[in-house]
């Protein structure tokens, strides 16, 4: 921030109901010999007060903030400070408060600086000011200092943030002004003193593991001294010595800092500095550079001083090798003094951070890492993602070896190192047991792209069921050309499960790469071999989608000129009457095949299913469906109900209607009874009544599931009566009792009462339990006096468990309507 934007002289008329605020603290302090000013803080609790100087007319600022109602919330307080002295102003409790700082200028007092200090915003990125006082100089007295704040930026180890560009009152000037802190002075950690060289201690580039993560810097070059637009300084960690960190206070820069994330857990061996980027002396002499670095791990700190001109050595890493290997969490790096002067600020352009594994053990270590627990296995995994072919091979040479967790962090480290050379290992994983790892393996695979089609290709005729699927799951998700053309090829073969998975990657893939030409070209060009794969392809298209259900028509159309198998022509006529949505000239292809006469069990399935595909075409096949209800076969019959209910033909109402009253099959009688009340509501009362007398138990049971669904409560009584029926099975008596509950059947309270207390007898049946259970449900679904005597006994501890455990349920249930 700038200087100006710091100092606030107050000039603001006073309002007249200003002045007669009452002032709620006050102090008559001595800012120099001989001069007395008052400094007050005028208004009401929970209201916006005034900062008031001086006599009348004093010097007046407004508070932002409410003005808190604990009296001992505000303070005023003089502080002796290097040169003179200053009142200290703050209004708040502890975290947001409203501070001032008052001081002579000009032989006046003035207001140097007033505003909100404290972190306000979202957690872990709050940004804010602090006013604090401090002996900077060492003689004896502090420095008034005012600086910013952001949550995020702090010295390693350190639990406060640190302060950002700090400036201190000036008493010769009356204002502040920046100044440099030196940011260790808190830290009770020895300091070590270490050599720095220019000559590598044993690695020969960079680090095998990139463990260091720059999270934040204390000032970065025109940051305008604004804290929310101090970003990371990546620079330091991205390979490119042509980019650096520049710090933003100017000067030589010292006392600022970057802080980095170490992850692995592994012991820091040496750290690396590349200061200058490459060049001549000249251009780099054009920077700051630093005499000395300091490095800080939380309660460990070190120091280096830089043999010679970093200009002379530009583009070279400078080594600062630590006594003993030191694991730690994060890493900062602090300036020091820096050489000669330069018109650019101090600049660093890498800074590479070197462990265990690079002075011995390497990716093998890590690799066996793998099988840590908790965030040191995933740790193990990431850094191994940077190893290149390196981890690629060993990897590969490990996988045999490894088990559960570690096997699956190893399959994520190999997906994303994106290399060729995991190809062998990631074909072994795609038949792993363990879908995790298969997942990751497919993920591995798209992230390779086209170059790993060929194994993809190979992967679909592998031994293992899951590779295969987990082959064409991926060949689908890379979504280009020559992953659809290795689907197309392998469209119709193996097992269904297969041709599903492909039939599913190449819908995908055809919607990922535009690749409708390539498949309509496989479909209707002469490239096939074999009507499987043309149907399995047709199959994939997606009819939902114009262009897609053109192919198709068409498609369906040369198939339907040739001789098909049996299978083959079951999954045209699937295909017809999902065209036949929009495309009804199907329909008289489908009339035709559901007319076709049946002599074998085969000719009847198809029969069948042209009579459903016709129910897609709406009334267009309506007088073949209405014949199709009278065939021999039932699951002829059973389709065109269904095919009729679809297309809402209510003119084949009194045929379903009879195939409910009387055909042979009960499972047809159940079908037709379910489509009445779409096809012919004002009979489906009736129906459904009717079928509470059924031979059939299914078809009772199905009677009175409906008679709840449709709240027919003139099926009451039947209903009642098939409760009541001690020759009924026990299933039809259950549902019977529950669905009176349902359909608030008062009049039948006796027997619901009855099936209740049959569950009381000592010889009671689980059936007859359950049977109770649901009678208890049901009458507290009523409500009554009996309905309260029965809950009652069945809560008793020597009733049964079941009708303890139904009277609990009933308490949650929802109750009829008063009648």
């Amino acid at each position: 921030m700038k200087l100006a934007s710091l100092l606030f002289v107050a000039t603001i008329a006073t309002p007249a109901a200003a002045w007669g605020d009452p002032e709620i603290a006050h102090l008559d302090a001595t800012l120099a010999p001989g001069r007395i000013v008052r400094v007050a803080v005028r208004g009401i609790a929970g209201a916006h007060g005034t900062l008031a100087i001086g006599a009348r007319p004093p010097i007046e600022a407004p508070l932002s903030l409410p003005l808190p109602a604990e009296a001992d919330a505000i303070s005023i307080r003089t502080v002796e400070v290097s040169g003179g002295a200053v009142v200290h102003v703050r209004s708040g409790a502890a975290g947001v408060a409203e501070e001032a700082l008052v001081a002579l200028r000009g032989g006046r007092p003035a207001v140097v600086w007033s505003g909100v200090t404290g972190l306000r915003g979202d957690p872990g990125g709050r940004t804010g000011k602090a006013l604090g006082f401090e002996d900077l100089t060492g003689d004896g007295r502090p420095e008034a200092l005012l600086y910013d704040l952001s949550e995020p930026v702090r010295l390693c180890g350190d639990s406060s943030p640190a302060p950002l560009f700090p400036r201190a009152f000036d008493p010769g000037s009356g204002t502040l002004r920046p100044v440099l802190l030196n940011r260790l002075r808190g830290s009770r950690a020895p300091e070590t003193v270490v050599s720095a060289t220019w000559q590598s201690p044993g690695p020969p580039g960079r680090p095998l593991v990139s463990m260091a993560t720059f999270t934040s810097a204390s000032s970065i070059q025109g940051d305008g001294e604004d804290p929310m637009r101090l970003a990371p300084p990546l620079a330091l960690g991205d390979a490119d010595l042509g980019t650096a960190w520049a710090e933003g206070r100017g000067g030589d820069g010292r006392g600022e800092f970057v802080t980095a994330s170490l992850s692995g857990g592994y012991g820091v061996r040496a750290v690396g500095v590349v200061i200058s980027s490459p060049g001549t002396p000249a251009e780099a002499r054009r920077h700051g550079r630093p005499r000395s670095l300091a490095i800080v791990f939380g309660d460990r700190r070190f120091r280096a001083t830089i043999p010679d001109d970093p200009a002379d050595r530009a583009g070279h890493t400078l080594w600062i090798v630590l006594p003993e290997a030191l694991a730690a969490p994060c890493m900062s790096l602090v300036l020091g003094e820096s050489f000669t002067a330069a018109s650019g600020p101090t600049r660093i352009a890498e800074v590479l951070v070197y462990s265990d594994l690079d002075f011995g053990g390497g990716i093998d270590r890590l690799v066996e890492d793998l099988a840590r627990p908790g965030a040191l296995g995933e740790d193990a995994a990431r850094l191994l993602a940077g190893t290149g072919p390196a981890g690629a091979a060993a990897l590969g040479r490990a996988l045999p070896g490894l088990e559960g967790r570690a096997r699956f962090l190893g399959a994520r480290a190999l997906a994303d190192l994106r290399d060729l050379a995991t190809v062998p290992a990631l074909e072994v994983l795609m038949g792993d047991g363990d879908e995790r790892v298969r997942t990751e393996a497919v993920r591995a695979f798209i992230g390779l792209g086209d170059p790993a089609v060929p194994a993809l290709a190979r992967l679909l005729g592998d031994g293992r069921a899951p590779a295969r699927a987990a082959a064409a799951m991926a060949l689908g998700r890379i979504g280009s050309t020559p992953a659809l053309e290795a689907l197309i090829a392998k469209a119709g073969e193996g097992d269904a499960e297969l041709r599903r998975s492909v039939r599913d990657a190449i819908s995908r893939s055809v919607a990922l790469s535009g690749g409708l030409p390539l498949l309509t070209n496989a479909l209707l060009g002469s490239g096939l071999e074999g009507t499987n794969r043309e149907i399995e392809l047709l199959r994939s298209l997606d009819l939902g989608n114009a262009e897609q259900r053109a192919v198709a028509a068409r498609a369906v159309e040369a198939l339907a000129t040739r001789p098909l198998e049996f299978d083959e022509r079951l999954r045209v006529l699937g295909i017809m009457g999902r065209l036949c949505e929009t495309e009804t000239r199907f329909a008289s292809a489908l009339g035709r095949a559901a007319a076709s006469p049946a002599s074998s069990a085969r000719e009847e399935i198809l029969r069948a299913e042209a009579v459903s595909a016709l129910g897609h075409c709406g009334l267009a096949g309506a007088g073949v469906l209405r014949e199709a209800i009278g065939d021999r076969a039932p699951r002829v019959r059973a389709a065109a109900i269904e095919a009729l209910t679809r297309a809402h033909d209510r003119g084949a109402a009194a045929k379903v209607a009879r195939v409910a009253r009387q055909d042979a099959w009960a499972f047809l009688r159940s079908s037709a009874l379910e489509s009445l009340p779409i096809l012919a509501p004002e009979a489906a009362p009736a129906a459904v009544t009717a079928a509470l007398g059924d031979r059939s138990t299914e078809v009772r049971r199905h009677g009175i599931r409906m008679a709840t669904r449709l709240g027919l409560r003139t099926a009451a009584a039947a209903i009642a009566g098939r409760a009541d029926d001690p020759n009924e099975e026990a299933e039809v008596r259950t549902d019977a009792v529950y669905a009176l509950g349902l359909l608030c059947a008062r009049r039948h309270v006796g027997v619901i009462k009855k099936i209740a207390r049959m569950g009381h007898r000592p010889d009671a049946t689980d059936l007859e339990l359950g049977a109770a259970g649901a009678a208890i449900e049901s009458l507290a679904r009523i409500g009554g006096t009996v309905a309260e005597e029965e809950l009652r006994a069945a809560r008793r501890p020597s009733s049964p468990a079941a009708l303890r455990h139904a009277a609990e349920r009933a308490r949650r249930l929802p109750r009829c309507e008063p009648p």
